[in-house]
């Protein structure tokens, strides 16, 4: 479905998400996503081993800087699709950060967007990310935006490179 990239995706998609990433590790691709080392992420870690998923786990911010080799080298080494939110954990709302894109430069591998649409879902106003909750039954459209391979030179413009989604 996605391969040996690197996909980005909004943290108020991080539900839906995460049941596309169980459903790409039951098919035996192999998927790590990056969590933030607090107990947020400690749920995304049980929901990851159940189907023999990888979590890399980073603190936010500056604590961050402990592990961004080990993940740079993770992305290069490693096959399969490494996945993240661009946007978070903390936010601001749709305003991706760097890191990711930086990760896929060095990891010479393409990046795609995950870009998540609902028939019916709760959208939670009250949350800096507006955290999407699909009801039951709901139609859940994936639509993988290929953003290539990202270049020291595009790089510099990386928030410009979801304008069109």
């Amino acid at each position: 479905m996605v391969g040996d990239k690197i996909a980005g995706y909004w943290h108020g998609d991080s539900y839906s998400s995460q049941l596309l990433m169980r459903h790409m590790g039951r098919r035996h691709n192999k998927v790590t996503v990056l969590v933030t080392a607090d107990r947020r992420g400690d749920y995304i870690e049980r929901m990851l081993a159940s189907y023999h998923g990888n979590v890399l786990r980073a603190h936010d911010g500056f604590g961050m800087k402990e592990v961004y080799r080990e993940i740079i080298e993770y992305a290069k080494n490693e096959e399969g699709t490494f996945a993240t939110s661009l946007d978070g954990p903390l936010g601001p709302y749709h305003e991706p950060k760097k890191l990711v894109f930086f990760l896929a430069e060095k990891a010479k591998k393409e990046m795609v967007f995950l870009q998540f649409n609902y028939s019916h879902c709760i959208s939670m106003k009250n949350r800096w990310d507006q955290y999407k909750i699909p009801l039951p039954f709901t139609k859940i459209t994936i639509r993988v935006n290929d953003l290539g391979m990202i270049t020291k030179k595009n790089l510099k413009e990386y928030k410009n490179l979801l304008q069109e989604f």
